[in-house]
């Protein structure tokens, strides 16, 4: 809704900075259903080798950017990182201002963005056409289970997390335990897969921005009688999007 065709950019990249594979999210602590049957074998699927399973992290993405968005003779874009906020090394995102302008396009301005004792990963990005808008991501760590976050975003973030979807619990899908091994990295390595990422728009008068975050908390009691707690989640995961409008 907010791109440009058939751009195609041969960018001379000047000072952007450090850069540093993010580590996994942590969360806060809660209730994990799955991690608990898994440990004691509640559905039949076997002894688990690696039991006690322990609570998951989130994957924070790599090195590949995440979102791109053209406005007014600029693209933006940001990806993960690895930084260090308030004395602890989380992981966050930098974020691209690349002016298109001249004839060889560069990165005119970039920047971090870090939540103390949190993760801000996988943003999306959405700008009407002179480059106002938001970007939003997921947010996770010691206070935060996984929830939807945005701030203001102004030829970069303008204003602090501003939560719109507070998480429930914590992220409990199978990626994140030793047992399934999804990502099928040499054990005990493990990638716990994060939900679906992010996603951005401008339809000419609202912004709509969409994170993936914890929209439900369920007991372990409640899971092995019914490991759908109630069509909030399936046996294998528990992640939901949820939707922001914002004009």
């Amino acid at each position: 809704l907010n791109a440009r065709p058939n751009l195609s950019l041969h960018v001379k990249l000047l000072n952007v900075g450090s850069y540093g594979i993010p580590p996994t999210s942590n969360q806060k602590a809660g209730p994990v259903p799955l991690k608990d049957c898994l440990n004691v074998d509640c559905a039949g699927q076997g002894s688990d080798p690696y039991a006690p399973e322990q609570e998951s992290t989130l994957d924070s993405s790599d090195t590949r950017p995440l979102t791109a968005v053209y406005a007014n003779g600029s693209v933006y874009s940001a990806l993960d990182t690895a930084m260090q906020v308030a004395g602890n090394v989380e992981a966050g995102f930098q974020w691209f201002n690349i002016s298109t302008q001249a004839s060889s396009p560069r990165v005119v301005k970039h920047g971090y963005f870090g939540v103390a004792h949190g993760n801000a990963i996988f943003p999306a990005i959405a700008t009407d056409a002179s480059g106002h808008g938001y970007i939003s991501y997921t947010l996770s760590g010691d206070n935060w289970y996984p929830s939807a976050a945005y701030s203001t975003f102004s030829a970069g973030p303008g204003s602090a997390a501003n939560i719109a979807g507070v998480g429930a619990a914590p992220e409990d899908g199978f990626c994140g335990y030793l047992f399934f091994n999804c990502a099928q990295t040499d054990t005990p390595a493990i990638r716990p897969r994060w939900g679906d990422y992010g996603y951005a728009a401008w339809d000419g008068s609202r912004f709509f921005v969409a994170n993936e975050f914890i929209g439900h908390s369920c007991s372990y009691a409640t899971f092995n009688n019914d490991p759908t707690c109630g069509a909030t989640r399936t046996f294998y995961g528990n992640f939901s999007t949820h939707i922001t409008q914002r004009h």
